[in-house]
């Protein structure tokens, strides 16, 4: 007979039913899967039915499952099995309740990072677009300044009574030079009233003393012939890296600066480096 209160698996076909032993008259089953005696009182699995089922099974069933249990063709799981299993089970529960929570928690982060990476792209392109339109903004101001700047010095310009070039020395290409101070100064322009730059205005300069000379501060290297800076004198043509001017004497020299000065009086001709000095005329 079996005994009171000892927990088994009885399993036929790979199916199983947990049954707790009452006084020897009655068992209570507790069913996970249904099953059936035939009428060999052979114990078979049939489909699962109910979680839970209270049967009483006959002295011969009894028998039939002592017999298989002795026979050991159905497992016996003790009550530490049991257990341990349950245990086996609730760890893995466990484990895989912590790996959803870290998934879920990397997820987390993931998308976090993304949002704040994101959120820094959009702050970076934000300060770029108002740091260009700040420039761009500044740019357009600059040139309206400079514009109004043009727009002075030409009205000032054609105010001025001009006199024609006289002579033929450096100090009368200086003197003719000095009165065209004030007026604007344009790239590419050759106009000594509205709008010249500095390679144009020498050429204008010396042009009105009926000598032809190039309009490229690069060519002007070569004209006339080379002095040196201790000959320097009125009317001499100083040459620099990308830019021209007559000197004036007493240090000085008159040229088209650039566009916000225009033509001016610069109080030291050798303000950056000199690559040579051409005279043009031998006085």
């Amino acid at each position: 007979m079996l005994k009171k209160r000892i927990k088994l698996v009885a399993g036929i076909l790979a199916m199983a039913v947990v049954i707790t032993t009452v006084p020897a008259e009655i068992f209570t089953a507790t069913v996970e899967d249904t099953y059936a005696w035939d009428k060999s009182l052979k114990f078979t699995a049939g489909a699962h039915l109910a979680m839970e089922e209270t049967v009483a099974i006959t002295e011969k069933e009894e028998e039939y499952l002592v017999i298989a249990i002795e026979n050991g063709e159905v497992p016996w799981v003790t009550q530490a099995r049991i257990e341990a299993e349950e245990a086996r089970r609730l760890a893995e529960e466990e484990a895989a309740r912590k790996a959803a929570e870290e998934e879920a928690r990397r997820k987390a982060e993931e998308e976090a990072a993304r949002k704040a990476a994101e959120e820094e792209a959009r702050r970076k392109a934000e300060e770029e677009a108002a740091r260009r339109a700040a420039e761009e903004e500044a740019c357009r101001k600059e040139a309206a300044r400079i514009e109004e700047i043009k727009r002075q010095q030409r009205e000032e310009a054609n105010r001025k009574n001009y006199v024609a070039p006289t002579g033929g020395t450096g100090q009368d290409v200086v003197d003719y030079a000095v009165q065209f101070v004030g007026n604007p100064y344009v790239l590419g322009g050759s106009s000594l009233t509205n709008g010249i730059d500095c390679s144009n205005f020498v050429m204008r300069i010396y042009e009105a003393f009926g000598v032809s000379l190039p309009h490229n501060s690069y060519a002007l290297r070569s004209v006339g012939y080379e002095v040196s800076a201790s000959e320097i004198k009125a009317g001499d043509i100083i040459c620099y890296q990308g830019h021209v001017s007559i000197y004036m004497g007493d240090g000085r020299c008159v040229h088209a600066s650039n566009s916000e000065d225009g033509i001016k009086i610069s109080p030291k001709w050798n303000y950056t480096h000199v690559i040579t000095i051409r005279r043009i005329f031998n006085d």
